[in-house]
């Protein structure tokens, strides 16, 4: 499956995710941090369960080894266990949150309900990726949130 196909699908289950929670409480969640990977992505944990409910929200990552790229969200537990098997489906690297490691920033949706994190070797600049996340409404930031 190439990068933007993978990249669509995971677009098309934030956005069903995200859905889905604006219809739930959203105050928030907490979770413990996963382990992020280093250049090969080789230390996330893969498999995991969603983390911590707050308000009966859960959250999700993908990390795409071969993209640079990670999308994580939170949302009720139905949704993003359709969101792990699609990135399951997109042989992503599931976890709770997106790692730390390399990454060049990240860009958190309005209404704080996911984000897309970056890496070292992604497959645009930072320029670019800063410039995409302005104009898409976006908050850039130096690490996962």
């Amino acid at each position: 499956m190439d990068t933007k196909t993978t990249l669509s699908l995971m677009a098309a289950a934030l956005l069903a995710l995200a859905a889905c929670s604006s219809d739930s409480d959203s105050s928030g969640s907490s979770g413990t941090a996963g382990s992020g990977p280093g250049a090969g992505g080789s230390n996330v944990s893969s498999g995991a369960s969603a983390g911590g409910s707050a308000g009966g929200l859960v959250k999700v990552a993908c990390y795409f080894d071969g993209a640079k790229s990670c999308t994580q969200a939170s949302g009720p537990a139905a949704s993003v266990a359709q969101a792990k098997a699609n990135c399951e489906m997109a042989h992503a690297v599931v976890s709770e949150t997106c790692p730390t490691a390399n990454v060049v920033g990240c860009c958190t949706s309005a209404g704080a309900t996911g984000a897309s994190c970056y890496y070292t070797g992604s497959l645009n600049d930072v320029t670019t990726l800063m410039d995409a996340c302005a104009k898409g409404g976006g908050t850039w930031g130096a690490t996962p949130p």
